[in-house]
């Protein structure tokens, strides 16, 4: 037993120190731990090469060296040796107590690893206050103040290719950049210069032209409204992160991250439908949920933990069903533009309205209820917009280029002969769909004309315009502004997505059932405004022959009434029989 005395065994002396400092590291913060390994360690590691905190990982081989230690000696040797562990112990917490006096004092900062250095030199591994820093200076201080953003740095393709953060953010702390695709562009240009050519470089413009200009919404709503998705466009604000654009790019190229999330940036994610889900959604374009229950997404639902997903970039889609990029980015194309836009509409004589004239004119009375044409047909107010933000295809050289290449990506999986059935089907359902939305702009456009509704000093033509959304300010209205932004926005992606629920029972069927409310609603409207001008204050009526509202409430007070009288006499008759 003398052998294993501590005097005659310094290691153990040791191993007792290794064991109350791994102890004290469990009370510790991580940059007392740096400073305690500064202390007692030297190590020869990369603290960028790894994916844990360096703090943590600095301390595994004193674990696990005191763990070794228990182990080795657990058992008997406990049993037999009760002095050295109570001597051990109190040199354990003789030395947690004088450490953790010397650590409290000992305020250096601690040094940044560079590569190819030791994890700690002799210099301080926070580095002193000053105006610009080296992208390996900014993980010293970053991987203790935001270690998970380090962790995520450390797993993304830019942690493994050494592409710091002053590649992104710049080297001077007091002017930090919030990247855009100006930055990206330098590694990525292909992607950057497809990305300012499609339609969601131009998100912000198209949303603001609506959000600022026409519903005149403050800053609070548009931010945390339309902002949140829309802000993956450029605002084409020349002041960068101005109060009028909050969190929004300012330059061309707008905010890569809303898709590869910072600061992972992975590929992986943003090639799941998942990715496109929290903008591809709710009330106005529930794409995702379409595409989720058609027979393509129950597909990925129960067989895409089998997709690869890391297949090379430029190449075509690998997998079985198609995701969403599989259509509106194939091969990485991050233009992602479609025939027929948001809305379904297109320019003059463009595509199929060529050829049918019911169609175009249809098209035509839509565009018209969008300001997008005049009354009479020339350019409207917001044509320009539509034509440089993208919002309708208006040539019929680009609407063929587009729709070649979208039956192109469907080709590879099905016959000719079936796609093109079918994307005859999409077609007539977006023929359709506008042919109902016409119609409804039609008995609106009706009562601006006859004067029944009068028009609003922020209307830019005596004629309905289903842009003004919710702030539409009659009841008929807001049906059509129903009709536009959610059931024909419903029918006719339902179809493009494969989705017979969406397509038919949450489009076609609310825009045939507020088809029949809004003629009833005119015909009521205009009974109101004739009844108005020849009996002003007159009773109104619900409907030729029917009875006004004052007549109504009477006729149910005298019911109440007679009710009331017969469950008195009723009552009044059972207290005669019992007396």
């Amino acid at each position: 037993m003398k052998c294993l005395n501590l005097r005659h065994r310094p290691a153990f002396m040791v191993s007792f120190v290794i064991l109350s400092l791994a102890s004290l590291s469990l009370v510790m913060d991580h940059g007392l731990r740096n400073i305690t390994l500064k202390m007692i360690c030297d190590l020869n590691c990369s603290v960028v090469g790894v994916e844990q905190s360096g703090n943590l990982l600095a301390f595994v081989p004193i674990l696990l060296g005191g763990c070794f230690f228990i182990f080795k000696f657990a058992g008997k040797w406990f049993n037999h040796n009760k002095s050295i562990i109570f001597r051990g112990l109190s040199i354990a917490a003789i030395t947690l107590l004088i450490s953790q006096i010397m650590i409290s004092s000992y305020n250096v900062p601690l040094n940044v690893q560079t590569a190819g250095s030791d994890c700690f030199d002799s210099d301080p591994l926070f580095v002193e206050a000053q105006k610009t820093y080296s992208g390996e200076e900014c993980l010293g201080c970053h991987r203790q103040v935001t270690p998970n953003i380090f962790v995520q740095w450390n797993q993304s393709e830019h942690g493994m290719n050494s592409v710091y953060c002053d590649s992104c953010h710049g080297s001077n702390h007091e002017a930090l950049i919030w990247p855009t695709g100006q930055q990206c562009k330098t590694c990525h240009q292909t992607q950057v210069e497809q990305f300012i050519k499609g339609k969601h470089h131009l998100a912000w413009l198209s949303g603001d032209v609506i959000a600022r200009n026409v519903l005149q919404l403050d800053e609070t709503i548009t931010w945390k409204g339309c902002g949140y998705c829309h802000r993956i466009g450029s605002s084409g604000n020349t002041t960068n992160w101005g109060p009028n654009t909050p969190g929004v790019a300012t330059t061309a190229g707008s905010k890569c991250d809303s898709c590869h999330t910072r600061h992972s940036f992975s590929i992986i994610e943003a090639r799941k439908p998942e990715a496109c889900s929290n903008c591809h959604m709710g009330f106005d374009h529930p794409t995702y949920e379409m595409y989720m229950s058609s027979k393509h997404g129950v597909i990925y639902s129960t067989r895409g933990d089998e997709y690869v997903w890391d297949y090379p970039y430029n190449e075509e889609w690998p997998n079985e069903a198609p995701v969403c990029i599989t259509c509106h980015m194939d091969r990485g194309n991050h233009e992602a533009i479609t025939a027929y836009r948001f809305y379904g509409v297109l320019g003059p004589d463009v595509g199929p309205l060529k050829e049918d004239s019911e169609w175009a004119t249809d098209n035509a009375e839509v565009l018209k209820g969008l300001g997008v044409l005049t009354p009479d047909g020339q350019p409207g107010v917001i044509f320009d917009a539509v034509k440089d933000l993208r919002i309708a295809t208006l040539s019929d050289e680009e609407f063929n280029q587009i729709i070649e290449s979208e039956l192109e990506i469907c080709y590879r999986c099905h016959s000719q002969t079936y796609v093109d059935h079918q994307f005859n089907h999409y077609e007539e359902v977006t023929k359709q769909s506008i042919h109902l939305l016409a119609e409804g702009v039609r008995i609106v456009a009706e009562l601006y004309e006859d004067g029944t509704i009068e028009k609003p000093e922020s209307y830019p033509y005596n004629y309905p315009f289903m842009l003004a959304f919710y702030n539409s300010p009659t009841p008929i209205e807001q049906d059509l502004y129903l009709m536009l932004e959610k059931w024909h926005n419903r029918m006719f992606q339902g179809s493009f997505h494969e989705s017979a629920d969406y397509m038919h029972w949450e489009g076609y069927a609310p825009m045939k059932e507020h088809l029949v409310r809004m003629r009833a609603e005119a015909q009521r409207m205009r009974l109101e405004a004739k009844l108005e001008q020849t009996q002003p204050g007159a009773p109104i009526k619900l409907a030729d022959g029917g009875l006004g509202l004052a007549e109504i409430t009477a006729i149910v007070a005298i019911i109440i009434a007679i009710a009331a009288i017969l469950l008195a006499v009723r009552a009044e008759r059972k207290v005669k029989k019992t007396t």
